[in-house]
């Protein structure tokens, strides 16, 4: 046995020295194992089996140790450690944190801030609003008043002056039957000519003052509708000089 070569055809190594002292381990683990009961062959088998796996791994030792020779055993003892399936990565699930923050401490609780409050509201609140719209209101309201006082006074004045005219209308029209009726020309067509000039005459007046009432009275309504203008734009000025008082302390 100390004779042996490897299979590569070189000379004497350690190689043959190993396999040598393992054969001889063998058969001297045969030679012991002879006399026990039934189930030594088993015993046997497993021994022998470990010392090929030696064997092997010697094998493997004195070739890559010494540099004679790059090749491995044809012979791989088997090992039940040989393989282990890859485990998959272990994922932990983040914890939450505690608390209600994101940093995870307990906020204080805070209550809700109260409604906004509406334009209305505020503007009723506002005493520099409300007192120059109290103002154009009551300009207004005593506008009204006068415009309707001025209309009163104006129509009285026109009946005053169209029951005038009615009544110098009677007059003149006696005044011209006496005359024609005088001189025995009562009946003619001259008489009814020249009544027909008097009345037309007392027409035209009595158009001419009611042409003048409706003209009066559409001035006053005009003066009235524009001072209506008047007031609210300056109640608009007012409403939104008051908005922008709210703005400024809003941004406070």
């Amino acid at each position: 046995m100390a004779g042996f070569r490897d299979s590569s055809g070189g000379g004497s190594s350690s190689l043959g020295s190993g396999l040598g002292a393992a054969v001889g381990s063998i058969s001297n683990a045969v030679k012991k194992s002879a006399p026990r009961k039934p189930s030594a062959p088993r015993a046997v088998y497993n021994q022998a089996r470990s010392s090929v796996n030696n064997i092997g791994r010697s094998v493997a030792r004195s070739s890559n140790g010494n540099g004679n020779s790059n090749r491995r055993s044809s012979y791989s003892a088997p090992s039940s450690n040989s393989y282990r399936p890859a485990q998959p990565p272990r994922v932990v699930a983040p914890r939450p944190p505690v608390g209600n923050t994101p940093s995870g401490t307990i906020a204080k609780s805070v209550p809700p801030p109260p409604p906004p409050i509406s334009i209305d509201d505020y503007l009723a609140k506002d005493t520099a609003y409300n007192s120059q719209k109290s103002a154009y209101q009551k300009a207004l309201a005593d506008y009204a008043t006068q415009m309707k006082g001025e209309q009163s006074k104006y129509t009285g004045e026109y009946d005053a002056q169209n029951k005038q005219l009615g009544l110098d209308r009677v007059e003149g029209q006696t005044n011209l039957s006496d005359d024609y009726a005088s001189r025995g020309l009562i009946n003619s067509g001259v008489y009814g000519d020249a009544l027909g000039d008097l009345n037309k005459k007392y027409d035209t007046q009595a158009a001419d003052l009611q042409r003048a009432k409706q003209a009066y009275m559409d001035d006053l309504t005009t003066g009235q509708t524009n001072f209506q203008g008047t007031q609210q734009t300056l109640l608009e000025k007012a409403r939104q000089d008051a908005l922008n008082r709210r703005l400024d302390s809003l941004k406070v």
